[in-house]
């Protein structure tokens, strides 16, 4: 049986296509403390990256994400739209930028051409 080879920008776009109605989703229903606590651990280091002293172990070592959706926040990139979380005290803005970082991590890892092991 052939393999089909295809290209990493192909996958990608496959992947971003395939996923965009999880983030929609997610960003539109999702509440952040449903389920658990870890998102306020998240929106700490979020609102302060590189601060070591806002989360605990394990979240705090995750400060390659915080970088990046602190640069997204700051520079205001967000979608104005009513969400499923607006009265629990965490800044929409925040969840927003948070979503196409954890997006786009998610869908270049999948794009990523399988191991030949």
């Amino acid at each position: 049986m052939a393999r089909v080879s295809m290209s990493f920008g192909a996958r990608s776009l496959i992947y971003l296509f395939a996923f965009f109605p999880l983030f929609y989703l997610a960003y539109k229903f999702h509440i952040p403390d449903f389920g658990g606590k870890d998102y306020a651990h998240y929106h700490a280091m979020y609102l302060h990256p590189l601060d070591f002293s806002v989360a605990d172990a394990p979240w705090v070592l995750r400060q390659i994400q915080a970088v990046i959706v602190n640069l997204l926040y700051e520079a205001g990139f967000d979608y104005d739209t009513d969400i499923a979380f607006s009265a629990t005290g965490y800044e929409r803005g925040v969840f927003f930028s948070a979503l196409p970082v954890n997006y786009l991590s998610v869908t270049l890892t999948a794009a990523l051409p399988p191991s030949s092991a």
